[in-house]
C-alpha cells in the first residue's frame, strides 16, 4: 500500500497533480499521465523509462509493506478519434478520446488486474507450502507437525486469508464510476479483457482450499489434544488400579500378621 496523504503532499509541490476518488493523478510532462492507487499500484501512460524509474524512486519513501519485486503489465496504446468505440485487443489499447479521465477509467481495470495477480501469487505460495499435508494424512493418517507448529501454521494461513479478504473489496467496481457512469463501459471492457471476474471465481475456489487446510489442521490439533487427554485418563486409571491392588495386598499382609 501507499501512504496517500504523504504522497499527495509530496507530489503537490513537485508536479501538476490532483486527487480523484482516492487516486493521485500526476502530469509529469505534456501527454504524460501517472495514476497512483492507494493499494500499491501505479499506472504510467506515455512516460519514458527514466522518468518512470525516477517517480517510482520518489514513491518508494511512502510505500507500506513493499513487495520484493514489481508485478508489471505492459500495454501499447494509441488514440484515433475516428474510431467509433474504445477497444482492447492483443495488449493494445485504442482510445477514442485522449483524456485523463478516460485513461483513469481504464487504469482502474489494469490496477485491479495487477492487485489480483498479487492475490493469486500469495495463495499459490500458501497452497504449495502446505500441499504435503493432505499427502501425509493419506499415507500415515496423521500430520508430523507438533501442536505448536500446527498452531503457528494455522495462524499464518488465517493471517494470509484475512489480508486477502480485507483487501477483497478492491476488486469491486470502483466508486469513481458513481460520479462518472459514462466511463464505466471503458472499465468493463478492460476488466473483461483481463478476465478479472473469472479470475476472482478461481481465487474464491483457492480460498476454499485454504479454508479446507485450516479445517484439516484444526481437526488434527483437536485429535492430538483428545489423544493426549485419553492417555492422561488411561494413566490415571492405571495408577488407581495399581494403588487399589497395593492397598488390598497391604491389608492382606496386615491381616496375616494380626
Amino acid at each position: 500500500q501507499y501512504n496517500m496523504e504523504g504522497l499527495s503532499l509530496y507530489f503537490t509541490a513537485r508536479y501538476k497533480s490532483q486527487i480523484i476518488k482516492d487516486v493521485i493523478h500526476l502530469e509529469p510532462n505534456i501527454d504524460s499521465d501517472v495514476y497512483i492507487f492507494s493499494y500499491g499500484v501505479t499506472i504510467f501512460w506515455n512516460t519514458s523509462y527514466d522518468q518512470l524509474m525516477f517517480i517510482l524512486k520518489e514513491i518508494s519513501d511512502y510505500e507500506i509493506n513493499p513487495l520484493e519485486k514489481f508485478i508489471i503489465e505492459d500495454f501499447n496504446y494509441s488514440c484515433d478519434k475516428d474510431e467509433q468505440a474504445f477497444k482492447v485487443k492483443h495488449d493494445k489499447i485504442l482510445l477514442t478520446e485522449n483524456t485523463f479521465l478516460e485513461k483513469l477509467a481504464i487504469s482502474h481495470g489494469i490496477a485491479q488486474s495487477i492487485k489480483l495477480n498479487f492475490f493469486e501469487e500469495t495463495i499459490m505460495m500458501t497452497i504449495k507450502r502446505n500441499q504435503n499435508i493432505p499427502e501425509e494424512l493419506e499415507k500415515t493418517g496423521k500430520i508430523r507437525l507438533n501442536k505448536k507448529e500446527i498452531s503457528m501454521e494455522r495462524g499464518r494461513l488465517f493471517k494470509e486469508r484475512s489480508q486477502i479478504y480485507l483487501d477483497y473489496g478492491l476488486l469491486d467496481t470502483p466508486e469513481f464510476f458513481w460520479e462518472y457512469p459514462e466511463l464505466e463501459p471503458l472499465y468493463n471492457i478492460t476488466a473483461n479483457y483481463l478476465d478479472i471476474k473469472p479470475r476472482i471465481e478461481v481465487l474464491n475456489k483457492k480460498l476454499e482450499v485454504i479454508q479446507d487446510l485450516l479445517n484439516v489442521l484444526a481437526d488434527e490439533q483437536k485429535h492430538k489434544h483428545s489423544s493426549f487427554l485419553e492417555i492422561i485418563i488411561i494413566v490415571l486409571i492405571a495408577f488407581e488400579i495399581i494403588l487399589t491392588i497395593f492397598t488390598d495386598i497391604f491389608k492382606i499382609i496386615l491381616n496375616l500378621f494380626n
